[in-house]
């Protein structure tokens, strides 16, 4: 029975951690001993963890990239005695810092393997001299999807072979039997779009776009729901509320902030919209398929790997609102409108469901 350890970021319950305790549930029915680690505060993650009996720690609460050379030193090695305490054969680790961190940590720990979980695409993030160590200590590396695996392949000198792709494993969507109560498209479209506040989600570009949808006489009755908080000081939602207000738009947009279950928002919605300008691979995108809603999105290779179709002909440009509003449009009007929906639901069920997860977890830890 190998002993796995997986790194978070924090014990909390953002989209990697989800993906993380799918993973640790799969490990877990596969025969490994898994132990859950958590670098930052501890929350929402813990009572899940507790549920499947899966144990927990937390080693540190502060970003250890920030830290002066002499602290980052202190936390390394802090790091490493940690984990020779808990002896694990195989680490695998979630987002950036974790992947730094334990990357530069398991050669002294008397691990087997480390895994470099590679989940965005971090253009703008240059190779730090930390990163380059972690390079020439040999991980290996998985992804969940082609665009960061092709990133980190090209940001490491990997041939793209050598980055094993484990998409993401859906929630249980056994609800999806219960009716769905959308209002007729012809007369009353909603539009959604599933995202944090963050600069690069471009909620502006998706305003701009609404804003001309709801002025052209021939759309039926619009509204526009943005489901997503603000994490830590960005003031981006403040942002994207101000200019909502110039445009005169707030009777026909929610902000609904943070929501706990989104899920009969999306069955009240028609089409998810997605205006990011990069991603690694977009649950949003994903649920917006598997609850029925054909998909509006930037024409970047993570989204064209999500939606799994290199015709498809509703994504448009980063940053242009004209070419989104047209796509919004034709979409409404489209004779094909749920067959469209249907095919989406079909081809996401039928590659990010469990078979599919554990049969690639399992490849790639062989």
């Amino acid at each position: 029975m190998p002993k796995t350890v997986i790194v978070l970021p924090s014990l909390t319950l953002g989209g990697a951690e989800k993906q993380a305790l799918h993973y640790a549930k799969t490990l877990q029915q596969l025969g490994h001993k898994v132990t859950m680690i958590g670098l930052g505060k501890n929350g929402l993650l813990i009572p899940k963890l507790e549920q499947i009996g899966i144990p927990y720690e937390t080693y540190a609460d502060g970003n250890f990239l920030s830290l002066g050379r002499f602290k980052k030193l202190q936390l390394l090695i802090g790091y490493i005695l940690f984990l020779r305490r808990i002896k694990p054969e195989v680490i695998i680790s979630f987002t950036y810092v974790p992947n730094i961190l334990s990357g530069l940590a398991w050669r002294f720990t008397g691990c087997k393997q480390f895994y470099w979980n590679q989940r965005s695409v971090d253009a703008s993030l240059p190779v730090s001299r930390l990163e380059k160590w972690v390079i020439k200590i040999k991980p290996r590396y998985l992804a969940n999807g082609i665009a960061p695996a092709k990133h980190i392949a090209e940001r490491h000198g990997l041939d793209q072979k050598e980055v094993a792709i484990i998409r993401n494993y859906l929630e249980d969507y056994s609800d999806l039997n219960n009716s769905v109560d959308r209002p007729d498209i012809s007369q009353e479209v909603h539009f959604i779009m599933v995202a944090n506040f963050f600069p690069e989600k471009d909620h502006e570009t998706v305003l701009r776009a609404f804003k001309l949808f709801i002025d052209d006489q021939e759309t039926p009755y619009a509204h526009l729901h943005f489901v997503g908080n603000a994490p830590g000081i960005s003031a981006q939602q403040e942002v994207c509320k101000a200019l909502a207000f110039d445009l005169k738009l707030c009777s026909q947009i929610t902000f609904h902030g943070k929501v706990a279950d989104v899920k009969p928002l999306l069955k009240k919605c028609h089409i998810g919209i997605l205006s990011t300008r990069s991603e690694g691979v977009s649950n949003a995108i994903l649920e917006y398929m598997l609850y029925g809603l054909p998909v509006i999105a930037t024409d970047i290779l993570s989204n064209r790997d999500a939606i799994g179709d290199d015709d498809y002909p509703y994504l448009f440009a980063v940053g242009d609102h004209d070419i989104l509003y047209q796509k919004l449009k034709a979409l409404v009007f489209t004779k094909n409108f749920f067959e469209l929906a249907k095919v989406n639901f079909q081809r996401v069920t039928a590659r990010c469901n469990e078979h599919q997860f554990t049969s690639a977890l399992s490849e790639a830890l062989t």
